[in-house]
């Protein structure tokens, strides 16, 4: 009789730092054989492409896996960061004498099977995962344990966060509703274990047929596999050369950037993060860790076990860089707790506040919705990020902000509208953060002031001055000198707009301008836009040719209206989330 250690895989696609893999280690010679096993979630990605042909039939078997307003549970971008994840580990498995089994279903349905072909061959088994915090995974957990065998040994493990819940200084029912509270109760972090390195062998798999039944077969070869996945949701991709991310997902990758991050002494990029990581043009602007983070190439006890040798090999104490990527990564951990403790309210419309909301938001099929997400709203910034999002599965943090204000704040457009969409198509879409996030600009979540709103045009000011993050995503204004009208684009004068072939542009004859319509008043006379309240006449100003200094003032001003439902004025510009008065960022980005 054997003993076999059956391991499935969620977000923890790495063997380093790896407490599941570490129990192999502590425990050599005493499991016999070893079964990774990864099932591509049928609830939460679209799989039908997967289907045999005698299953594609059956027309129960083909639903589509979208979300509440229509996107996709998973875009392209995540599903090629995602493989990527996958075929690494297969790999690093396959060189460490074992291999990881790759399908396609529910693990209720498919881990209960290769349970019972283990058993009737007499060997033991033991079933061990990691633990995950939100509602739908959750549920996944417990219809997993019903499924199996009473007599199996179940093990979850939890290895996705900085700090651990039995780590945390409250209950989770009493875990603080703002993060400066449970900031300053962990910090220091001096009791942050240190991470485990990768095995140099596993146990080799069982010699037993591991066949078992399933409606769907997952291609060997990643690249027939991507091509599949792909086809209902988009298509193939391509990234652009340009793209602020283009590292390719999985474990070797994830290192390579933290290497690349952390080395260099004094000089190494990760020293002047808090300086750099608002910047919105190349790759070395900010870490790039939360796409490994957030499906489990990286650890983050291994980031901050590496900062901590960067600091003190370079007396780097104190820098303050380098504490503030060790903050963004207990943001995380924060929301992750949050996300237990709240439960489904993160997901609700009222949110983490759960209070009736007494104004109507705009739903998922009005112009405002579509125009943003195509990036073709007339604000520059705006649609900069939203492009940019949309070709290359990846957003700067600083932009996440502006987009989301301006949905929220801006168009009144239902939040979780945008926290869907930003599910698809971000590479590291986390659940938590992104949810979590969205809430904190809708003004429903755990943000102390929820009228918090950004202005598009200072921040075009402050973090593209010369609008070229503006001009890389939004070609069509790169010959435009005017600040002005790279920033709204329907303060372009008619000259210029013939020039340029802009005469017909969406976003400069119908643009959608939310509150900035308050801020700069078009130059056709005859325009007639969205949430204006009507026909504009010319202001009079001289068709957009501000100097600089006419352009700050405008940028600056507070013209915006107060909430339905809110009595006091917007803040006009706030780098959320605020702590101690002082700009903070959500999220490693």
């Amino acid at each position: 009789m054997g003993k076999t250690l059956l391991y499935y895989h969620r977000r923890d696609l790495r063997l380093h730092d790896n407490k599941v893999i570490q129990q192999l280690v502590e425990r050599q010679g005493e499991y016999t054989s070893f079964v990774p096993i990864y099932i591509f979630p049928a609830h939460q990605i679209e799989v039908s492409p997967f289907l045999k042909q005698e299953v594609t039939k059956n027309p129960e078997k083909r639903g589509e896996v979208r979300g509440r307003f229509g996107a996709w549970r998973c875009g392209q971008f995540r599903l090629k960061f995602l493989c990527d994840a996958i075929w690494d580990l297969k790999q690093s498995y396959k060189s460490k004498g074992a291999d990881l089994i790759i399908t396609a279903g529910r693990s209720e349905k498919i881990i209960p099977q290769i349970v019972e072909l283990l058993q009737s061959k007499d060997e033991q088994v033991e079933l061990w995962y990691q633990e995950e915090y939100t509602t739908e995974e959750i549920r996944e957990q417990n219809r997993l344990r019903k499924a199996l065998p009473k007599d199996i040994v179940v093990k979850s493990v939890e290895e996705n966060t900085l700090i651990e819940r039995d780590q945390l200084k409250f209950p989770i029912e009493k875990l603080p509703n703002f993060y400066t509270e449970f900031r300053k109760k962990q910090e220091p972090l001096d009791y942050v274990r240190k991470p485990y390195d990768a095995p140099s062998k596993l146990p080799p798999p069982p010699t037993i047929d591991l066949s078992f039944q399933n409606d769907y077969l997952v291609p060997e070869d990643k690249a027939k596999a991507l091509h599949q996945l792909l086809e209902p949701v988009g298509g193939d991709i391509e990234v652009p050369e340009h793209s602020a991310h283009p590292m390719q997902g999985g474990e070797t990758n994830a290192l390579k950037r933290l290497d690349f991050y952390l080395s260099g002494g004094k000089q190494a990029p990760a020293t002047t993060y808090k300086q750099t990581r608002n910047q919105l043009l190349g790759h070395a602007y900010s870490t790039k860790l939360s796409a490994f983070l957030a499906i489990g190439c990286l650890s983050a006890k291994l980031i901050h076990h590496r900062l901590l040798q960067l600091e003190q090999e370079y007396e780097l104490e104190g820098n303050p860089s380098t504490y503030w990527i060790r903050f963004e990564l207990l943001w995380r951990d924060y929301f992750k707790f949050i996300g237990l403790k709240f439960g489904h309210h993160l997901f609700t419309k009222e949110g983490l506040k759960r209070k009736a909301i007494e104004y109507e938001w705009k739903g998922a099929d009005t112009v405002e919705a579509e125009r943003w997400k195509r990036g073709e709203t007339g604000v520059g910034m705006v649609d900069a990020a939203m492009r940019e999002m949309n070709h290359t599965g990846y957003m700067s943090n600083r932009a996440r902000q502006i987009a989301a204000s301006f949905l929220c704040k801006d168009l009144d457009v239902d939040w979780r509208v945008g926290a869907e969409y930003f599910e698809m198509q971000l590479i590291d879409h986390d659940a938590t953060s992104n949810w979590g996030n969205w809430q904190y600009q809708a003004g429903v979540g755990n943000d102390p002031r929820g009228s918090r709103r950004f202005n598009p045009a200072k921040q075009a000011h402050d973090y593209d001055p010369k609008g070229e993050f503006i001009k890389l995503w939004v070609p069509e204004l790169r010959e435009v000198k005017d600040k002005m009208g790279w920033t709204y684009m329907w303060t372009i004068n008619e000259r210029v707009r013939d020039k340029l072939n802009l005469s017909d542009h969406p976003g400069c004859v119908d643009p959608i301008k939310g509150l900035c319509a308050e801020q700069e008043k078009p130059h056709n006379p005859k325009f007639h836009g969205h949430n204006n309240g009507g026909h504009r006449q010319n202001n009079g100003h001289g068709h957009g040719t501000d100097d600089n200094q006419q352009f700050k003032r405008k940028a600056r001003r507070g013209q915006g209206r107060p909430r339905r439902g809110e009595g006091g004025r917007l803040e006009l510009d706030s780098s959320a989330p605020s702590i101690n008065g002082k700009a903070a960022d959500q999220q490693v980005a």
